[in-house]
């Protein structure tokens, strides 16, 4: 993070110095991610990934002068952990094996999507993966957890549901958004 994060907050306390500068915790990535393989570059698995984050935004915090962490990372980890219905992922070669516009299974998954491009030279759809980023649920989760940490409300109240988030799943969702809102001050370094 550094030396970025010590800059970026002393732009801020110099040009907005009523600011208050929060850091968002990110995500481990999703389980298929390739560096989560036997072999990869970081040897680390998707639990290891969160919690190293989680110590890093900590440190990170401190070092800051003590700033408030929004619990992104926390409760997709907790999502995780509490849903009902757990991704599981496909190996390569089952993944492959599908053809536009079929795709593969992504049944309790916040973070990444399989999604087809057209290759600019064959004109085919190719099947790619986004691993890193939220989708829908995930987003509608990240939204909620910014709503109740930046203007204290308890998101359980609301009935919001997001195209793409069933409403079972929101209320779900949201129950989690909470959870993790009232660790923010406190946030388990394992899950």
């Amino acid at each position: 993070f550094q030396p970025y994060a010590n800059n970026i907050a002393e732009f801020i306390r110099t040009y907005a110095p009523g600011a208050e500068i929060v850091i968002q915790q990110t995500w481990a990535y999703r389980a298929d991610h390739p560096q989560f393989r036997e072999g990869s570059d970081w040897g680390i698995s998707q639990e290891e990934m969160y919690n190293r984050l989680t110590v890093n935004y900590k440190r990170l915090s401190e070092e800051l002068g003590g700033l408030r962490i929004i619990p992104s990372g926390y409760a997709v980890q907790l999502a995780r952990k509490l849903q009902s219905i757990n991704f599981s992922p496909m190996s390569e070669d089952d993944v492959a094996k599908f053809n536009y516009p079929d795709l593969p299974p992504q049944s309790g998954s916040l973070v990444g999507k399989h999604y087809y491009m057209k290759n600019e030279d064959t004109q085919e759809f190719e099947l790619k993966a986004d691993l890193i980023h939220l989708n829908a649920r995930g987003e509608y989760l990240q939204a909620m957890v910014w709503l109740g940490m930046l203007y204290g409300i308890d998101v359980t109240n609301l009935d919001y549901v997001a195209e793409g988030v069933g409403a079972a799943d929101a209320a779900f969702l949201r129950k989690i958004a909470q959870k993790a809102i009232e660790s923010a001050g406190n946030i388990p370094e394992t899950c």
